[in-house]
């Protein structure tokens, strides 16, 4: 991780910060976070995660700082990547949360922000070679709401995929919504390919508004695939020719299996190739 963070503006050395116990993301996940990836000291798709962040917070009832603009909050963090050295390739996670105050009542809602920044080996989006095996997850579901498009900080439904993925040897898990359709897996949207067709759940399906979901179905429409947003069942995904998941740090990952039906990877290597390229020309 970085030696530096930006807390509300003010750029600190790590190891001299610390938190109040009463921060309302650690005691009742009030907030929301966005990862961000960075190439050449500037966050990728930043327009899209800079309005999901806005969205977010409305949703929230979390008051922006005034400061709190686009460009402002990009020149920070241009100015942490320069201090941490962190000139190629960079992760970011931007974290707003209430000011503490109150119980489950805010005292307020005033919004407050910390930005951390760590070193990313690799500056571009390559494809995975080893193909990711995929489980459905069984033990709870998603619900259909609001709140589903939005990266919160009460990430308890995630923790536990990840962990039933692990116990049963997977490398990642498909999460059900309410109804049982596909909503996504621990921390990527999922597509998938029949034909030149491309399908990923739509909102409505309690997936996050993820910001490499947007900008893939940009890339897809771009590259002449017909691109439908919709409902999927998990047997829909053994039927399909490939399946992929999407986030704002890796991209695409291809998918090897779910269950036992196996993949190829053709679409989401072009497709990588593709975002490789619009990445470069931000």
């Amino acid at each position: 991780m970085g030696k530096n963070i930006i807390y509300n503006g003010v750029l600190l050395d790590r190891d001299n910060f610390s938190l109040s116990l009463m921060n309302r993301s650690f005691r009742y996940g009030d907030g929301v976070f966005e990862t961000i990836r960075c190439r050449n000291s500037n966050p990728l798709w930043w327009s899209y995660h800079f309005a999901r962040l806005q969205r977010s917070a409305e949703v929230l009832r979390i008051e922006l700082p005034e400061s709190f603009s686009q460009q402002v909050l990009e020149n920070q963090i241009q100015e942490l990547l320069k201090s941490n050295g962190f000139t190629k390739g960079a992760r970011l996670r931007l974290s707003l949360f209430r000011t503490h105050g109150g119980f489950y009542k805010p005292q307020n809602n005033k919004g407050e922000y910390i930005v951390e920044a760590e070193k990313l080996e690799n500056e571009s989006y390559t494809l995975n070679k080893l193909g990711l095996n995929l489980g459905v997850y069984t033990e709870l579901s998603k619900s259909c709401n609001f709140l589903g498009g939005i990266k919160s900080s009460s990430s308890i439904l995630y923790v536990l995929a990840s962990l039933y993925a692990a116990e049963n040897k997977w490398d990642d898990v498909v999460i059900l919504n309410e109804t049982g359709h596909v909503a996504e897996a621990t921390s990527s949207n999922l597509f998938m390919v029949t034909g030149d067709k491309l399908y990923t759940p739509d909102l409505d399906q309690a997936c996050v508004d993820g910001v490499m979901r947007k900008v893939i179905l940009d890339i897809g429409s771009k590259y002449g695939y017909n691109v439908s947003e919709c409902a999927i069942l998990p047997d829909d995904l053994l039927k399909a020719d490939e399946v992929f998941i999407t986030n704002a740090i890796r991209g695409i990952q291809w998918v090897k299996g779910i269950k036992n039906k196996r993949y190829y990877h053709e679409v989401s290597s072009g497709l990588i190739a593709a975002l490789e390229k619009e990445s470069e020309a931000l």
